[in-house]
């Protein structure tokens, strides 16, 4: 019987599965032998990493050197063998299989998606919208209405927490003290202007004022966007300006209009500008 997942594998590179008898190796020996050797030249000593991926990486890459160097009885590269052999097999489809498990999640009034005994964020204009969750080996990828915007997180175990305080922001945005509890939390997640700048407050106004002045920050990046925002700030910080006027800046000025645009009977109107010498003269008229 197929698990699911590999029916999809199936259906998706339009393979015919087929299997050999359990407990039955001379079924497959060529298979077992070649995996062995693959397993003696490769993977003798026990390949060592700090993830899954750098082991990968490491073992792709002596493969690749094996695949350029080394020749069979005929004196062709692996690469060589290779070649002649793809001209035989079918195009891959344009899209790569993805293998992860796949629900649909209700999330909750916190913004908080319950899988695999797992919480984890997401944004929390998603809060009471159903989700679909892909759960791969090392991560999870969230897919909600805000196509542009897919939550990803590293896999969480058994009844931890994952969260992202930056998916809250909107929210943290009106409620500074809170602000105030995540910032340990959230910081490190933004540009690094925002940890300084929050150093910066907390220096001159003390925490709690420094979250109602940081919760305008918020604000500014959920209208801006991290970037821009960040930008701002490094220049407030590097010129002294207030930290509350340089997330909010005023608008740019209004354009004139042209004279082409004016109807034809105020093109020859001109208004003199006032000046503060007038009403000098107006005192001393008065007095």
């Amino acid at each position: 019987d197929l698990t699911v997942r590999f029916a999809a594998l199936a259906n998706h590179y339009n393979f015919e599965p087929c299997f050999a008898r359990p407990a039955t190796g001379h079924d497959k020996g060529g298979v077992e032998a070649r995996g062995k050797g693959v397993r003696w030249q490769q993977l003798v000593p026990i390949p060592a990493g700090d993830s899954l991926e750098d082991i990968s990486r490491a073992l792709q890459a002596r493969l690749d050197a094996d695949a350029v160097e080394k020749r069979d009885v005929s004196g062709r590269t692996v690469l060589e063998a290779f070649a002649e052999e793809k001209e035989y097999m079918q195009p891959l489809p344009g899209t790569p299989f993805n293998p992860a498990k796949v629900k649909l999640v209700p999330v909750s009034r916190r913004a908080l998606v319950h899988t695999e005994g797992c919480h984890y964020s997401v944004w929390c204009s998603w809060a009471g919208l159903t989700v679909t969750a892909y759960l791969g080996v090392n991560e999870v990828r969230l897919v909600g209405p805000d196509l542009d915007k897919d939550v990803i997180h590293p896999r969480g175990g058994f009844g931890r927490k994952v969260v992202d305080y930056r998916h809250y922001l909107p929210e943290l945005a009106r409620k500074p003290q809170a602000l105030r509890q995540v910032a340990d939390e959230l910081l490190p997640r933004l540009h690094e202007a925002y940890a300084r700048a929050w150093r910066c407050l907390i220096d001159l106004h003390g925490p709690r004022q420094a979250a109602r002045i940081f919760a305008q920050v918020m604000k500014a990046t959920v209208a801006d966007g991290e970037s821009a925002v960040a930008r701002r700030l490094e220049m407030a910080l590097a010129t002294g300006e207030p930290i509350q006027l340089a997330v909010h800046p005023p608008p740019p000025p209004a354009q004139t209009m042209s004279e082409a645009a004016l109807p034809p009977g105020l093109r020859d109107i001109s208004v003199a500008t006032a000046s503060a010498a007038d009403f000098d003269a107006l005192l001393r008229g008065a007095a």
